[in-house]
């Protein structure tokens, strides 16, 4: 497959979300779209469709380089799962009196919590940075 990229694109990915529940993740090889279906407060299921270039499913290997993407994104999405159980758990207790985040390492989770509280109270904002 020739590729009109140049070398930064080649080694580049974008991660687009769109509020609340979808997500793309653009890669030079391939589209990930993940939507997230609320099941209930405590169960949320997910559905991952891979998008590859028709091109892609000709080259020598293919079925093995995809199943091997398809098990890095599995073994990756586990992983998450585990760490937003544990961190639930951990809120859950009752010596937790909740905190400051870090906003260093957790200002995508303050923005998101801060737009997830501007959708229930119905009193959407528009943070500086995005005007």
């Amino acid at each position: 497959m020739s590729s009109k990229l140049n070398e930064t694109e080649k080694k580049s990915a974008f991660f687009i979300h769109l509020f609340p529940n979808v997500g793309w993740f653009l890669f030079p090889h391939h589209l990930a779209a993940l939507t997230m279906i609320p099941k209930g407060p405590h169960e949320t299921e997910e559905l991952l469709t891979i998008s590859v270039h028709p091109d892609t499913l000709k080259e020598p290997d293919a079925e093995k380089k995809l199943d091997d993407m398809l098990k890095f994104y599995d073994m990756v999405n586990a992983q998450d799962v585990g760490a937003v159980e544990r961190l639930m758990s951990g809120i859950a207790c009752s010596p937790y009196k909740g905190g400051r985040l870090t906003f260093r390492f957790e200002e995508p989770i303050h923005r998101f919590q801060n737009m997830m509280i501007d959708y229930m109270t119905k009193k959407p904002t528009v943070p500086k940075g995005d005007l």
